[in-house]
């Protein structure tokens, strides 16, 4: 096995490279590319290479500073298994990432996923994968009913690209707009809550708003034409 010369590369996993999140690499045979799981991506160029291994060096984006290498082992690349080191430039420990040869599957994109925390609540939000590109986020309520998001992901072999969250449950759709309505009426920080379902002869009625740290705190009612999966908004307003 080679280092690719273009196009896709080789991919692998690799742990205890600088983070306690596993960071997938891409390499090729001119440059190597490394996911750091919920935090970014860093690429670098090939500066050095003898019968042993590739130096990367020159890098840019997340983590990796512009002049630091990571020196890969060409059995790496031949065994599938192995050691790479990241030397940090102006510090002499260094990390030493154990990898493994490994195609994406999308579960790279989770720690990214799990970076999302849609409305104000104090329970915990759960994160599940249905495939490759798409990704749900469920809060538990009992008392307005779970708030449910579709997350869309954008995957180009290990690099993740979040896509549209979408409200799906009549509560997520309704803290949607309380949170849109919010940031219209000056609110420039905080997450939207509801705290009240009501059924009504039109519908339902709904209580909540966005406390926020920075403007104070906003207030509204919502209504909607039902309180099932893409229920309809049919009004909000400042509560008294």
């Amino acid at each position: 096995m080679q280092f690719a010369k273009n196009g896709t590369g080789i991919y692998f996993s690799c742990s205890d490279l600088g983070t306690a999140n596993t960071a997938w690499v891409d390499v090729k045979a001119k440059s190597i590319t490394v996911t750091f799981e919920g935090s970014g991506v860093a690429t670098g160029k090939l500066v050095e290479s003898d019968s042993t291994s590739k130096t990367f060096g020159t890098f840019t984006g997340v983590m990796v500073g512009a002049y630091d290498t990571f020196v890969v082992p060409n059995s790496l690349v031949k065994d599938g298994s192995g050691k790479i080191d990241w030397y940090m430039s102006n510090v002499n420990p260094y990390w030493v990432g154990t990898c493994k040869q490994n195609d994406p599957t999308g579960d790279q994109c989770m720690p990214l996923v799990q970076l999302i925390s849609p409305i104000d609540s104090s329970a915990n939000p759960v994160y599940k994968k249905l495939s490759i590109d798409k990704y749900t986020v469920t809060v538990a309520d009992s008392k307005v009913g779970d708030f449910f998001y579709d997350v869309a992901m954008k995957t180009s072999g290990i690099l993740c690209t979040q896509g549209d969250i979408t409200p799906v449950s009549c509560s997520a759709l309704v803290a949607d707009k309380i949170g849109s309505q919010a940031f219209k009426d000056g609110s420039s920080a905080g997450q939207p809550y509801v705290s009240k379902r009501t059924a009504t002869a039109d519908g339902y009625s709904w209580e909540g708003g966005v406390h926020d740290p920075e403007s104070g705190d906003f207030a509204y009612t919502v209504t909607t034409d039902s309180d099932s999966d893409g229920c309809s908004v049919t009004g909000i307003a400042t509560a008294p």
